[in-house]
């Protein structure tokens, strides 16, 4: 996908990171309804904010209708996905859930850099972008999991060690999709252990 589709196409880079917004929102509890508050604001906001603070985004070009939309519709599945993963009483959908949400968010160390090397005034380059895109998408899949293995009352550290390794793997290899599945199988395997149920 080219850069020059960012902000103007339906789907662009950056779509899955709105879905990955939507997901985090239902992992933490946030209602359906309020996600879409959240969604729709931040769309009503964001051009303002790129007239304002052009420096602070990776692309500071407004965003077309099609491409809003998508965006608010990106967050809606995510949120709903995710919604019904957290309600699910299998621990493998439920581990797959809060890597993919935790290297979303670790992927969002990206653009972050980006902006902020731009508002001081330096040029970021692709391969520092990309390490922390890196880095940031593993570690944010073995915190997800960490959390929720905590959650699920799993005190067994090995079974920590083996299901954090697995989704930073996951993460840092293959994004948000790669923790996901690194995280389900991971889950499988506690499951078969009996560490999980």
């Amino acid at each position: 996908m080219s850069d020059a589709g960012i902000n103007q196409d339906p789907v662009d880079r950056y779509t899955s990171a709105h879905a990955g917004v939507g997901a985090t929102m239902a992992w933490l509890g946030v209602p359906g309804w309020m996600a879409l508050v959240v969604s729709v604001g931040w769309e009503l906001i964001e051009d303002e904010l790129k007239d304002r603070f052009p420096a602070s985004f990776p692309y500071s070009s407004k965003d077309s209708m099609a491409n809003a939309v998508a965006d608010t519709l990106a967050v809606l599945a995510g949120w709903r996905i995710a919604a019904a993963s957290k309600e699910s009483p299998n621990d493998r959908e439920r581990l797959a859930l809060a890597a993919a949400v935790g290297s979303t968010l670790g992927a969002l160390t990206m653009p972050v850099a980006i902006g902020a090397a731009r508002v001081q005034g330096r040029n970021p380059e692709r391969p520092a972008a990309r390490t922390a895109y890196v880095v940031g998408t593993a570690a944010g899949a073995a915190v997800g999991s960490a959390l929720e293995l905590h959650r699920s009352g799993v005190w067994d550290w090995t079974a920590y060690a083996l299901q954090m390794a697995l989704t930073a793997l996951g993460g840092g290899l293959g994004g948000p999709v790669g923790a996901a599945a690194s995280g389900y199988i991971g889950g499988a395997e506690l499951e078969r252990a009996g560490v999980v149920d």
